[in-house]
């Protein structure tokens, strides 16, 4: 299943720029998350259970304040900012 996930992110054929900018985003975020865990992407379990990549992507896009989510997944502090840059810390 988390294999699956990492070929949603990593295909973009035939989808809109707005699609890739959301699936850079969750993709970062599991980048992160896999890098503080010594993990790989693929061993990850699926993000969108933990937060809908797509609403992520909508908040940045439609933001012009200086923004930032944070939410856990896999037991990370996870904080993604204006711009894209997404942090990593141990849980809440």
């Amino acid at each position: 299943m988390p294999l699956a996930l990492q070929s949603r992110v990593m295909d973009w054929s035939g989808r809109t720029n707005v699609n890739r900018c959301d699936d850079e985003l969750a993709l970062r975020v599991l980048e992160g998350v896999a890098d503080a865990d010594d993990r790989r992407v693929a061993d990850l379990p699926p993000l969108y259970p933990t937060l809908d990549p797509d609403a992520l992507g909508a908040l940045f896009r439609q933001s012009d304040a200086n923004l930032r989510v944070a939410f856990e997944y896999e037991g990370k502090a996870v904080t993604v900012h204006e711009g894209g840059r997404v942090t990593v810390d141990e849980g809440f």
